[in-house]
């Protein structure tokens, strides 16, 4: 399987259907974090999916880990590129001079907002 035909099985079990299928009875419409899910399910498992393809912890599009985006150890999470330029440049100009430094702070504060928003 190749990063375009996992795209469109993440898109699909978000409940986008291609034109080319035609569900009357039932679709399914997971959670982006739960679509993510069956495709790790599929690379670790069953070895369908390269294992190199992942889920941008930000925007959450599947990105191919070879060709860009970075696994952060500290907080362990994956970014494509696009949010990395991104974190980066917002932080950049609050005193974080690298963008390791810069994913650590954007992720506190996206965890601390998490926290204090479940019951």
């Amino acid at each position: 399987m190749d990063l375009e035909q996992t795209k469109e099985l993440y898109e699909f079990l978000k409940g986008e259907i291609p034109e080319r299928f035609i569900f009357k009875t039932w679709k399914p419409k997971l959670s982006e974090d739960e679509a993510f899910t069956v495709i790790y399910v599929l690379q670790e498992k069953f070895h369908l999916i390269p294992d190199h393809f992942e889920q941008c912890k930000r925007c959450k599009e599947i990105f191919d880990m070879e060709c860009e985006g970075k696994h952060y150890d500290d907080p362990g999470i994956n970014l494509c590129e696009g949010c990395i330029d991104q974190i980066f440049y917002r932080e950049s100009s609050q005193e974080a001079d690298t963008p390791e430094k810069a994913i650590i702070e954007w992720y506190k504060v996206q965890s601390s907002c998490q926290n204090t928003e479940d019951p």
